[in-house]
């Protein structure tokens, strides 16, 4: 029930990205021109590379494409640039191809105005190449924290993800930038934050490092401030007096965190009606996922359409998506991104936490909410530049199965096209457990994929040939690749 937790760098983890970047540039100080772009269709070379797909690596590597590789290191095409991968892809095509570090350096010291993350999508690839001992990646991000005009972001980054030996040395050129440029406090009322320069993160990598060599770094080490533990101003209350609390009240939503941190209370059960309120899907989800199946009844409940409507009703936000509001402006092109196909013109309107419904009965639910989950997508499908939520459908589906599930997978294997890569494993696992003798060509594919968790899948399940054998000992023997996945390569190589 809980959001699927990403699993991306430590420094990408650290920075602060929009929520959701869309295929278009917003205008800003820096960028005052919008520029359009949008996902070729990922039958093309260029449009499989936007997305991740393997086939895209296979392809450009086949037709020699430096051209759309560079594209791809110019403007960061990931939906999410916060979780979806892309960093070993790139780095693999830009190491197969033979591009050199002058062409990465290029555009990390001229990314040019478009506000499309190109500093920091180049930067992860020159550290991943720097990883598999491109000297000149490192003595190039080197140069970079120097003279470069992002250099913050860049020291950071390769604090976090190189040997300390690559950048310690460098306090003495960091010192001398921090007293003739001194950074600017955050200004915590900027909306597009990300398309700024922002101060140091000094509570991490480098600056905690250096804290004991320089007191100037040192004192802001010790004042930066810290995020404060969850409250729990009802730590006291009885819960008893917490259970007639979440009825109502301006306390109703520290009532149920407060319960949720007890465990489970079937009792909620009786009380849903007064829990069906979007500010409350938070703990509400919460709550859901201790009672388990338990809540299945209320959730079916939820799930039942109130009236139609030719608008689409505001409801929660699924699991990645911005925490309020509507999705972020982004151009027609994204909209067509969508992993489903479009539905009905006339929507249904459903409860405010429909959302939380959908997801408890796809891991709780039976064959009989099947039309349930198929209207959730459809409820995805139309929300315009939002593709979260579909991997929670997808292994609703697959776990369900059965001649009713199998309606779904056409729309599950259009979902692997989808350019949040981040979700693309939950497809590959639901083909595979709907229909295994079809998922072949897609296990071959996601073996050279963006994300490493479908490459991990890919490795465990692909069919065995000699192909697949010569790619599968290549996973296990490149010290890039993540431990899950060269032990997954290495466990199937051991296959008869």
């Amino acid at each position: 029930m809980a959001a699927a937790s990403a699993r991306p760098s430590n420094a990408v983890a650290r920075r602060r990205h929009p929520p959701i970047p869309s295929p278009r540039s917003r205008p800003s100080e820096r960028s005052p021109v919008i520029t359009e772009w949008h996902y070729e269709p990922p039958g093309t070379t260029l449009g499989a590379l936007q997305r991740g797909l393997g086939r895209g690596l296979a392809a450009a590597r086949r037709e020699q494409a430096t051209d759309l590789v560079l594209i791809c290191l110019r403007r960061d095409h990931r939906w999410y640039w916060l979780i979806d991968q892309r960093a070993l892809y790139l780095a693999r095509l830009v190491r197969g191809l033979k591009i050199p570090t002058a062409a990465l350096l290029d555009i990390l010291h001229n990314p040019g105005e478009t506000g499309d993350n190109a500093v920091d999508n180049v930067t992860e690839v020159l550290i991943t190449l720097a990883r598999g001992g491109r000297k000149s990646a490192i003595k190039g991000l080197r140069r970079y924290v120097e003279t470069g005009p992002e250099w913050v972001d860049v020291l950071e980054q390769v604090a976090a993800d190189l040997p300390r030996s690559t950048w310690h040395d460098l306090l003495p050129i960091v010192r001398a930038r921090l007293a003739s440029d001194p950074p600017e406090p955050a200004d915590p009322g900027d909306p597009e934050p990300w398309l700024k320069r922002r101060p140091p993160l000094w509570g991490a990598s480098p600056w905690v490092d250096w804290a004991a060599a320089d007191e100037s770094i040192a004192a802001r080490v010790a004042e930066f401030p810290r995020l404060p533990g969850p409250g729990r101003p009802l730590r006291d209350v009885p819960t008893a007096d917490l259970l007639a609390m979440v009825t109502g009240g301006e306390q109703q939503a520290d009532a149920l965190r407060e319960l949720n941190r007890r465990g489970p209370h079937p009792e909620l059960l009786a009380v849903a009606d007064h829990l069906n309120r979007r500010e409350l899907a938070g703990p509400v989800a919460d709550a859901f996922e201790h009672l388990g199946a338990a809540a299945v009844p209320v959730a079916r409940s939820w799930a039942t359409p109130l009236r139609t409507s030719p608008a689409h009703a505001a409801g929660e936000q699924p699991a990645c998506s911005p925490s309020a509001g509507s999705p972020p402006a982004g151009s027609a092109s994204a909209s067509s991104a969508s992993p489903g196909s479009p539905p009905a013109s006339s929507p249904p309107v459903y409860s405010p936490l429909v959302w939380t419904a959908w997801r408890v009965l796809a891991e709780h639910g039976d064959e009989t909410d099947l039309p349930a989950l198929q209207a959730a997508w459809d409820w995805l499908d139309l929300r315009r530049d939002d593709l979260c939520g579909y991997q929670d459908l997808a292994a609703g589906v697959a776990r369900i199965g059965g001649p009713a599930a199998m309606a779904m997978l056409p729309r599950i294997r259009r979902a692997w096209f989808s350019p949040h890569s981040y979700e693309r494993v939950a497809y590959l696992r639901a083909v595979f457990a709907l229909a295994p003798e079809t998922a072949g060509n897609l296990l071959r594919e996601g073996l050279f994929d963006a994300e490493p968790r479908v490459r991990e899948f890919a490795a465990a399940h692909v069919p065995l040939d000699d192909r697949s054998r010569s790619i599968l000992a290549w996973l296990q023997n490149d010290r890039l690749e993540p431990s899950e996945v060269r032990a997954a390569a290495a466990a199937r190589l051991q296959d008869p």
